[in-house]
């Protein structure tokens, strides 16, 4: 009987023991929990603000363009299309009179909202300036010339005759622009004109990131 006794007292000990365990790691599990909770608020509250100045961005650049009767398509993520026939003749990646006095009115601009603000400045990772063509015709043809006009368009944006409203503006701009030649690798197989183009595209700070919060919030 004493045994017995000893016997179980050990187990009402140890089974004490465990229970304080498990209410020890269930309140961590609910700390933690709630440490989440708190911290992916926070992320949303975040990435909203992000959203909220990368919108007014894009809206001050809209604007801007709009005010200046430059006319370039400019859709709600900031990007910015010149058609083929706005900056250059067929084939061609020279720019034409047309195409050197758009850039010339354009460049000032663009680059006085961009860079209007250290908030603006802090969200643009980079400008990517792509050339586009159709798919008609050979592929690799096409790519030399979305590539050398590309970089027509960036001596163009930076030419004597283009007179930058701040002189940093000019150096901000160059810092962040890279012509890339993207050729008739997202043309429809389908021979479209509005796929000859060229575009200018800002990537955002952070924008794979916010990306998935965004995914993870829906």
């Amino acid at each position: 009987m004493f045994e017995s006794s000893e016997i179980s007292e050990e187990e009402d000990s140890a089974a004490g023991v465990w229970l304080s365990i498990g209410d020890l790691m269930s309140g961590l599990m609910f700390f933690f929990a709630l440490l989440f909770i708190a911290v992916l608020a926070q992320l949303q509250d975040h990435r909203e603000q992000i959203v909220t100045r990368r919108t007014a961005l894009v809206q001050a650049l809209t604007d801007a363009l709009q005010e200046n009767h430059i006319e370039v398509e400019a859709n709600e993520d900031g990007e910015i299309v010149f058609k083929e026939e706005m900056l250059f003749t067929r084939n061609s990646a020279r720019l034409s009179p047309q195409g050197v006095e758009l850039l010339r009115q354009f460049g000032p601009i663009y680059a006085e909202v961009i860079f209007s603000s250290p908030e603006f400045t802090e969200e643009v990772s980079r400008i990517v300036l792509e050339g586009h063509t159709s798919s008609e015709g050979q592929e690799m043809y096409n790519l030399g010339l979305s590539l050398r006009r590309a970089q027509s368009v960036a001596e163009g944006l930076f030419a004597d005759t283009v007179d930058y409203h701040l002189p940093e503006h000019e150096a901000q701009l160059k810092n962040k622009l890279y012509p890339a030649g993207r050729g008739p690798w997202d043309a429809s197989e389908e021979v479209k004109p509005s796929d000859r183009k060229v575009v200018l595209r800002i990537q955002f700070r952070g924008q794979d990131f916010l990306s998935f919060l965004q995914a993870s919030s829906t």
